[in-house]
């Protein structure tokens, strides 16, 4: 029995597609990697072999680090009319335009006044808070757009709901500062930071009076 099944998988083997032909599967792999992320998924169904390797664990990983190389850039709109936010990603290297899968919010629920920042390292958008367009007051909300399965998921909320407020990206975590908290003048000091590897808002120091309808930037030291 175990000479038929060794003998079954070396069969299986030789029948086995290769992923473009004339190309050694390296290679192949490389390019289907170089192919604008929101395709990748649907060159599934080109073939089996194809199949095979975009769902294959290893090139889940080759994606993520192939993101610090081939970045791109997001932008969104608000339709005031609908209540609806659209978001788009340009890949620079062709030029072209991709329109993102919507945010998981209810339609009349979709935050203007939020804050959105991100972890490129990881391939993720965060969009965090806002104010609710049905009742005008501020939200908790953390939305996560993953680029290497071109899918939002929803986050564990902050500790504080709050609009018109800043964000940033420091060493790998996301800091939100102050906003307000009905998303008309009350102005909040408190400050929480996101932790990506845990996935949890944490306390962070208060400042010394709160701020709304503000900005901010973030410093990085070679």
């Amino acid at each position: 029995m175990a000479d038929l099944s060794e003998n079954q998988e070396k069969t299986e083997e030789k029948h086995v597609e290769p992923l473009i032909p004339g190309l050694p599967d390296e290679v192949a792999e490389l390019c289907l990697l170089y192919l604008p992320y929101p395709y990748q998924a649907l060159v599934r169904s080109v073939s089996s072999s194809w199949n095979r390797a975009i769902t294959d664990p290893a090139f889940l990983v080759s994606k993520k680090s192939l993101s610090l190389s081939l970045p791109h850039v997001f932008v969104l709109a608000f339709h005031k009319s609908t209540a609806r936010i659209q978001w788009q990603a340009l890949d620079p290297r062709s030029g072209r335009w991709f329109v993102l899968p919507p945010m998981p919010c209810p339609k009349t629920v979709c935050p203007p006044a939020f804050a959105c920042t991100s972890l490129p390292r990881q391939g993720k958008l965060l969009v965090l808070g806002g104010m609710r367009s049905d009742t005008e007051t501020s939200m908790d909300s953390t939305f996560i757009y993953r680029s290497s399965t071109n899918q939002w998921s929803i986050g564990s909320p902050m500790l504080t709901p709050r609009s018109f407020f800043a964000t940033g990206n420091v060493k790998g975590k996301i800091i939100a500062v102050g906003g307000s908290a009905s998303g008309i003048s009350d102005s909040i000091t408190a400050v929480e930071c996101y932790n990506s590897e845990n996935g949890k808002w944490g306390p962070a120091a208060k400042m010394r009076m709160g701020l709304a309808r503000y900005d901010s930037a973030v410093v990085l030291y070679a």
